[in-house]
């Protein structure tokens, strides 16, 4: 029984998402997060048996914890609407131009994972809307086709979902995905440079960022100068030298929102930076870090407990991520 995006789940991190929180006895009406017909009628029957059960927490509710003021809510890839079994997407040949530029780091090419050898860039939807709003995907680490014909690929299926959330332009970051803090830095450079030059013309920026593209879209906001509406990170590893500080945060982005999965195993090893030895400027590359899952530095945070790495941009939660704040871009 698959919940979608008009579900009351859907609907109740949507909520979240804007800052309403639902009260105790909200969350514990049929009504509200359990009025799937199947769960109810097992609550009912668990309740109605008190004495002889404990009313155990049934896989389609949400529960949601305050945690230092930001606000955490645990959810399944079912319950958000994500059908493992549907087979995803057949990568597409990224052009020829492309496929020049892409090399391999010593320690990267028996793992067979490529990095591009190209300036940070942005790549824009042939069609621009007239909204004066644009939202800015992001890729990670190894994965800079991702901007031609991958999920941040503004032509493409999930750069659809979010132009539909949000509005406005929907433009991919490509930067050299390579496996370090400099070139994470300097990805982080180009970011807020577009930023700025969208605050100072009135565009609301939002930033959608996956994996180490997180880590980019961080050190982009202890750079910038401009505001963003919103900032979201999905399956990014936390790590405290990438890390801006809460105060960076409360000035700069209107809000935070993260996204993690249960069954993430790339997110923990982020901590570990992949540099030759003996490169020039290795101390400035390579960071060994302790990387978390997830932030109390986020105001809503969202843990899909089944959910590993990849899933974690997938159309299903793309599908909840909807704008922080509602403005009419007419009057802008």
């Amino acid at each position: 029984m698959t919940v979608g995006k008009n579900s009351t789940v859907a609907q109740q991190f949507g909520r979240a998402n804007a800052r309403s929180r639902p009260s105790v006895s909200e969350q514990h009406d049929e009504s509200g997060w359990h009025s799937n017909e199947f769960y109810s009628l097992v609550r009912r029957y668990l309740s109605s048996n008190k004495g002889s059960f404990n009313l155990p927490k049934l896989p389609s509710e949400i529960s949601e914890n305050v945690n230092n003021g930001s606000q955490e809510i645990h959810a399944t890839n079912l319950e958000i609407g994500h059908d493992k079994s549907v087979p995803k997407d057949k990568k597409q040949a990224v052009s020829k131009e492309t496929q020049e530029e892409m090399t391999y780091g010593f320690l990267n090419k028996l793992h067979k994972m490529p990095y591009l050898n190209r300036a940070s860039n942005f790549i824009a939807s042939s069609e621009q809307s007239e909204n004066r709003i644009e939202t800015i995907l992001v890729h990670g680490t190894f994965n800079a086709t991702a901007a031609e014909v991958g999920w941040t690929s503004p032509s493409g299926k999930y750069a659809d979902i979010v132009r539909k959330n949000f509005g406005g332009n929907v433009t991919a970051l490509q930067w050299s995905g390579k496996n370090h803090r400099r070139a994470r830095i300097d990805a982080a450079r180009t970011l807020a440079q577009k930023i700025n030059q969208n605050t100072q013309a009135g565009i609301i920026t939002n930033v959608i960022a996956h994996s180490h593209g997180g880590n980019v879209a961080f050190e982009a906001v202890k750079l910038m100068q401009g505001k963003l509406e919103q900032l979201v990170t999905l399956g990014t590893p936390i790590r405290g030298d990438h890390l801006p500080s809460a105060e960076e945060l409360k000035e700069k982005v209107e809000h935070y929102l993260h996204i993690s999965g249960g069954k993430d195993t790339i997110a923990p090893k982020g901590g570990l930076d992949f540099v030759t030895p003996g490169k020039k400027d290795f101390f400035q590359k390579m960071g060994v870090n302790k990387a978390d899952i997830r932030t109390e530095l986020a105001n809503t945070q969202l843990h899909i407990t089944d959910a590993t790495h990849s899933e974690l941009h997938s159309k299903a939660v793309l599908e909840l991520i909807e704008p922080y704040k509602t403005t009419d871009v007419t009057k802008l």
